[in-house]
């Protein structure tokens, strides 16, 4: 990072941004003295369900937005190729939770304050495995974000998010199948989001590589026109705020309000 700020040369960080809040306040204040473009792959919002959600919500179908649920739940074996995570103290939540958390102030905008329960369901594990995530945000919405590598289920939903988003006026349901079911006081509809057909994707996992030429894009696009990236280093502090706020949340058993903790730099 520090190389690419003495160079000017723009910068696409991986999730998580760093290792703590302070460094990630520390990293965004220093590329934005530079004047240095920072931004982070958040990919989840980039998926093509949830591009068309967002325009659903924004065409006001079901009206002011009141309450979300979002849930990643599976058991995909990701300690073969990732040995690591068995000890990682700091595991779903930065893993997979992040994503959730930036997704839902996506579709819900920000929020504020946080309560947490995380559970080690996996004997052995340093960290969490699973955990449950309630939010309060800016506009009084409220959202349920939950996460779960142990989550055995026949077929498994890999990589799927499921969940609702609930508005005065209907709701929308994520499906699995890649589903949006619309309900309205007109009746109910769905739509079924198909992949890009790039012959390069396969299944389960074409929703994802999907996203990624698609979050790269939004990079080549923002860059060209001189506008911020949706997932800047400043938008991002808020998405990692969220999930510091987690952890605080499930180790102290308390609420977490987010603006406390982007001031400990």
């Amino acid at each position: 990072m520090g190389l690419a700020v003495e160079a000017g040369v723009p910068v696409i960080v991986q999730k998580p941004f760093a290792p703590d809040i302070v460094t990630c306040l520390r990293i965004e204040a220093k590329a934005r003295k530079a004047g240095l473009p920072v931004t982070l792959h958040e990919n989840f919002r980039f998926q093509k369900i949830f591009r068309r959600l967002r325009e659903i919500l924004d065409s006001r179908q079901i009206g002011e937005v009141t309450f979300g649920r979002l849930s990643w739940r599976n058991d995909i074996d990701v300690y073969t190729n990732q040995p690591y995570l068995l000890k990682t103290q700091r595991f779903m939540i930065m893993d997979v939770g992040i994503h959730m958390l930036d997704l839902a102030r996506f579709l819900l905008g920000d929020a504020h304050s946080v309560s947490c329960f995380s559970q080690s369901v996996r004997e052995g594990l340093a960290g969490e495995d699973a955990a449950t995530m309630l939010l309060r945000h800016d506009n009084d919405a409220v959202s349920v974000v939950d996460v779960s590598y142990a989550a055995h289920k026949n077929p498994n939903p890999f990589p799927q998010t499921l969940g609702e988003i609930e508005g005065r006026l209907g709701t929308v349901q994520i499906l699995e199948g890649q589903i949006l079911r619309i309900h309205t006081a007109n009746g109910q509809r769905d739509e079924v989001i198909h992949d890009d057909g790039r012959a390069w994707t396969s299944a389960p996992w074409t929703q994802i590589q999907d996203s990624v030429p698609r979050t790269q894009q939004h990079f080549i696009d923002a860059l060209r026109q001189g506008r911020e990236f949706e997932t800047s280093a400043r938008d991002s502090l808020k998405t990692y705020a969220l999930a510091e706020a987690a952890y605080r949340s499930a180790s102290s058993g308390q609420l977490i309000r987010t603006a406390d903790l982007l001031k400990e730099a």
